[in-house]
């Protein structure tokens, strides 16, 4: 045989043995986990064996119990009432006993949990946690017949007392709703009579409060007299003066023109009025700026404009007239320039101004029907 083949042989039994070392190894671990399996299944059902023992155990210990409690109260019935103290024995002794049958069973199952696994530790706490609960109020229940031991039953004179209280407070209650229910009918019957007197006017009527002046505003100023006010006082002098008494009517400043003064002068003083402003040498209105019309639908009216180049004084002068027949004196024939001017207003508005020179239309054809600017004008035709 050549080297090589023998060392092949030589190498072959220590690998046999090495596989049938470890194949006895897994079968040993395979065992140990299947004993230690069971000895775990076995701990767990010894467990569950003690706390099905302890419930028990408890619910007959709990079943004398009160068996003792039912005998010791009917017989403490017919006697004296004890002191606290000694009525509070009976509770402690069955509580000590109770605590005691409950450490018997708790002591045996500590003797396999202390050599059982972790999980057989938890078992038996649980069981301890389940049966607490349902301990306590067992162990809170023999105080109440120590309770009702402690009631005396009330005497005749006491029970009288508490009827008499009773029935005390029963009649206050009723006199008090009573005494309610008055007053409620009392403000009900009143409100119709006030709103009666009120409708009647007996009451008097509180006059307006005024309204209170805030302390930062200051009271409003007086008016300034407008610096224009002279000027309009001595032209309407004058015109009552030189013309008639009863030649002006009103009298304005329109200070939103420039605190201009204007007059309104009676239609039958009109023309005196105009020459008089027109050759008067402290007014001496040389020039008429312009005249308009106006449809105030109760009156028509026309307003002049003069002015003194000179001195540069100017007036507004107002002249009304009727609506059916309107007429005011032309002042053409003092001031050239209103020629177009009227002739625009009795085109228009249709107001005649007796001694003008050419008084025709100035803007519509002269066989046109109606004054376009009147606020009751229909036109003929819609289509103009």
């Amino acid at each position: 045989m050549s080297e090589e083949k023998k060392d092949q042989v030589a190498v072959q039994p220590p690998l046999e043995a090495e596989k049938t070392g470890m194949a006895e190894e897994a079968v040993q671990e395979d065992q140990t986990e299947k004993s230690e399996k069971t000895v775990k299944e076995e701990r767990t059902e010894k467990a569950e064996e003690t706390v099905k023992a302890e419930k028990n155990d408890q619910a007959q210990t709990d079943a004398q119990m009160k068996e003792t409690e039912q005998n010791e109260s009917a017989g403490t019935r017919g006697k004296v009432e004890k002191s606290p103290a000694a009525q509070e024995e009976p509770a402690s002794d069955s509580e000590g006993a109770a605590e005691a049958l409950k450490a018997e069973p708790a002591k045996e199952a500590a003797s396999p949990a202390a050599e059982s696994a972790p999980p057989a530790v938890e078992a038996g706490e649980r069981a301890e946690a389940a049966a607490k609960p349902a301990s306590e109020p067992d162990a809170a229940e023999p105080a109440a017949p120590a309770d009702k031991a402690k009631r005396a039953p009330l005497s005749e004179e006491e029970k009288a007392a508490r009827l008499k209280a009773a029935e005390e407070r029963r009649a206050a209650k009723a006199k008090a709703a009573a005494e309610g229910a008055t007053d409620a009918a009392g403000a009900a019957g009143e409100r119709p009579a006030r709103a009666a007197a009120a409708a009647a006017g007996d009451k008097p009527e509180r006059p307006a409060r005024a309204p209170r002046a805030k302390a930062s505003e200051e009271p409003p100023k007086p008016k300034e007299p407008s610096p224009k006010q002279p000027v309009l006082d001595a032209l309407v002098a004058l015109l009552k003066a030189e013309v008639a008494e009863d030649a002006v009517e009103a009298a304005v400043i329109n200070e939103e023109n420039g605190h201009l003064p204007t007059i309104t002068v009676k239609n039958e003083h009109w023309l005196a009025c105009a020459s008089l402003l027109r050759h008067h040498p402290e007014w001496s209105c040389n020039y008429l700026r312009n005249l308009a019309g106006a449809d105030h639908e109760t009156h028509l009216e026309v307003v002049y404009y003069f002015i003194n180049l000179s001195t540069k004084a100017e007036a507004a002068v107002h002249v009304k007239t009727d609506r059916e027949q309107p007429s005011i004196a032309s002042v053409t024939p003092i001031w050239p320039t209103a020629n177009w001017c009227e002739r625009e207003v009795y085109d228009l508005l249709g107001i005649d101004f007796p001694g003008h020179p050419d008084l025709r239309r100035i803007m519509m054809p002269d066989d046109w029907v109606g004054h376009p600017l009147r606020k009751d004008y229909e036109p003929l035709d819609s289509e103009v």
